[in-house]
């Protein structure tokens, strides 16, 4: 920059071709930054949002989990178990008339 102040104030067009083409050599650089920094901005907010839909879902199934062990009475059966371990226990009504 201050070498096309200092080409300006001499008046040499040299010096001015030279400090614009430094110059457009600048900003090409610099527009490639953007683009690369650009492109990693948006990486990092496409894996927060996954990260955030993972924790959702990790969450939800943690609370079913949860939901069908409290069901249960606290007691780590869940109610599928529960249930056939009670059908079994109870005597059937017919084998009370059998003889024994």
């Amino acid at each position: 920059m201050n070498q096309l102040r200092v080409a300006l104030q001499a008046n040499d067009i040299t010096g001015i071709q030279n400090a614009a083409t430094a110059l457009t050599q600048a900003g090409d650089y610099l527009n490639q930054q953007l683009g690369f920094y650009g492109a990693a901005q948006n990486r990092i907010a496409a894996a927060a949002d996954l990260s955030q839909k993972m924790d959702l879902n990790f969450q939800a199934a943690l609370a079913g989990k949860q939901g069908r062990r409290l069901g249960a009475g606290h007691s780590g059966i869940d109610a599928s178990q529960d249930a056939g371990a009670g059908v079994a226990e109870r005597p059937r009504p017919d084998a009370q008339n059998e003889p024994v």
